[in-house]
């Protein structure tokens, strides 16, 4: 549903949103409960107990016993941490097995991020699934929200600091060069970098 916006001699037309409800003490303990994520909580207790790097494998089958997808051939440099508003944070982050997740890595779980078998994410890597309605002049960052999942298939190497924008694949065996944006699809086997990331060059061996 949309609404037009007069100014002056023209017409603007807008997506109409919700008003967001009044602000309560039912409305608090709502969005407490939703922004919780009990099972990452425990998850990230009991790796932290653990020494970083070494106890990569161990710490990918604490993930999956409390019921993340996470394959346990996966290895977890150390903890995750999430960004999310929404309930059932686990049912969203797919690892595959052989994949190798970094220490500083920051996802966005309002949608789902898939990982394939054999990726690599570098350190300080921020994967994002949100993002905003454009609003009018007076609040151009609209407060609905989109929700598009990223995708990072097998044999990717996403390298140090770089950013994954909302509903992104990135293309088994391509490279991200550190600290890239990635804002749209990245073809297979291709080497990118810069902000936005543009293609490089392509790589060789991409059927190996």
């Amino acid at each position: 549903m949309t609404r037009q916006v007069v100014m002056g001699s023209s017409v603007v037309s807008s997506r109409e949103t919700e008003v967001p409800p009044s602000v309560n003490a039912r409305t608090i303990i709502s969005a407490a409960r939703q922004c919780a994520h009990p099972r990452l909580w425990i998850a990230n207790g009991l790796g932290s107990l653990l020494p970083a790097f070494a106890s990569g494998y161990i710490r990918s089958r604490i993930y999956r016993s409390l019921g993340f997808d996470i394959h346990r051939g996966a290895f977890i440099m150390s903890r995750i941490s999430v960004i999310s508003g929404k309930s059932h944070v686990h049912e969203r982050l797919h690892i595959g097995d052989g994949s190798r997740i970094a220490p500083g890595v920051v996802m966005n779980l309002d949608d789902h991020v898939t990982i394939g078998e054999n990726a690599t994410v570098g350190p300080f890597t921020k994967i994002y699934t949100t993002t905003h309605e454009l609003g009018t002049g007076s609040q151009r960052c609209d407060i609905a929200v989109i929700n598009k999942p990223v995708v990072i298939e097998r044999g990717v190497w996403v390298a140090m600091g770089v950013t994954i924008l909302p509903g992104v694949t990135i293309g088994q065996g391509a490279v991200v060069a550190a600290g890239s944006v990635v804002t749209k699809d990245v073809p297979p086997n291709v080497f990118v970098q810069g902000c936005p990331a543009e293609i490089v060059n392509k790589l060789p061996f991409g059927n190996r």
